[in-house]
């Protein structure tokens, strides 16, 4: 009996340090085509997470100070890509009310737009990666204003920066 007990606990131990990481986080790997004004960002990594996100605010004045927290969760499309997020820049006689924005067509596989939004400038972060040789550009879009009914009709999202 001991052998059984001790052989079904490393069977399972084995599968739960099986994982990946992203899947032990609860990570749901996607596969959209992700375009930037129409061109393919050539992506290598997509996926949808769950985050932890907290809100800061501070506030001083004559009676005093104050500070106040928010932690709640936020989903997230992250994803690997080997071009940037286009820039447009818009002439000066157009409304300037999308400056400085990010523009964001959610479509479906018949190409109908589901959803357009324009997401305040820090919805969308950027790092560096790869080398010199390669580099990547790695993104996470915060899917906070988004309603995520849409995600599960959406075959592809084109993202771009407006100026």
């Amino acid at each position: 009996m001991k052998i059984l007990t001790t052989f079904a606990i490393l069977f399972f131990a084995s599968h739960i340090f099986a994982q990946t990481m992203n899947e032990n986080l609860g990570s749901v790997p996607c596969d959209f085509t992700l375009l930037s004004f129409g061109d393919t960002l050539q992506t290598t990594k997509q996926q949808l997470i769950q985050r932890s996100e907290k809100k800061r605010e501070y506030s001083r004045n004559h009676y005093g100070s104050y500070h106040s927290g928010i932690a709640h969760t936020e989903w997230h499309l992250e994803f690997v890509s080997k071009n940037q997020i286009r820039t447009r820049f818009i002439q000066f006689s157009e409304k300037s009310k999308h400056r400085r924005k990010y523009a964001v067509i959610f479509r479906d596989a018949n190409n109908l737009t589901l959803l357009k939004i324009y997401l305040r400038r820090n919805a969308i972060r950027k790092w560096l990666g790869g080398t010199l040789a390669e580099p990547t550009n790695i993104y996470s879009l915060d899917l906070l204003n988004i309603p995520l009914v849409i995600m599960e009709d959406t075959k592809s999202i084109d993202i771009a920066y407006i100026e």
